[in-house]
């Protein structure tokens, strides 16, 4: 477990989630609480906090992107979109990518998988699925979501990583160079 090695207090793990572009504004204390259950290993509670919030971080993406999330009923009252309905959105594969939108969907809200959000929000989370592998691999995919593109915006662009390699290679050794003649 991580934790033998390494300590991650709340007020650390907050201020990654509010440095995180994907965490929502206002749910940054949610996201650390729940990533922090799952450093200690009680990956029940980090199913139970974090579930709900995966659902909110992709309608935010969504909404940042233009896409609107809310349907109109037939007496004209407009209500967010459900998890499910998100998931099904073309534009949600072309912006978080397809792989993404496959894990979400058979993790979240498939009835011939897991099912968690739906088996989490509506009270059907037995013990053994609240401990179950399913559980332990959406909170790290929750974690994935928060420290990757933090970890991604450290990283020099593609482009001043080659200007740099074709700075420090001399003229004549480079890859541009044949061999064999």
């Amino acid at each position: 477990m991580v934790t033998f090695e390494h300590r991650y207090d709340l007020g650390f793990l907050q201020r990654v989630c509010a440095d995180s572009p994907l965490v929502p504004s206002g749910h940054e204390d949610l996201w650390a609480r729940g990533l922090r259950h799952g450093l200690n290993g009680d990956f029940a509670s980090a199913a139970a906090v974090l579930i709900p919030q995966m659902e909110q971080l992709i309608r935010a993406v969504l909404k940042r992107q233009g896409i609107h999330t809310l349907f109109v009923d037939t007496y004209g009252v407009e209500s967010e979109k459900s998890l499910p309905s998100l998931l099904a959105m073309p534009d949600t594969a072309r912006i978080l990518g397809e792989s993404l939108q496959f894990e979400l969907q058979a993790m979240l809200v498939e009835q011939s998988g897991p099912n968690l959000r739906h088996n989490t929000a509506h009270g059907l989370l037995d013990d053994a699925q609240a401990w179950s592998a399913s559980s332990v691999y959406i909170w790290w995919l929750c974690l994935k979501l928060v420290v990757v593109p933090l970890w991604n915006m450290t990283q020099p662009a593609e482009d001043e990583v080659s200007d740099e390699a074709d700075a420090a290679t001399p003229p004549g050794s480079g890859s541009d160079t044949p061999t064999g003649s």
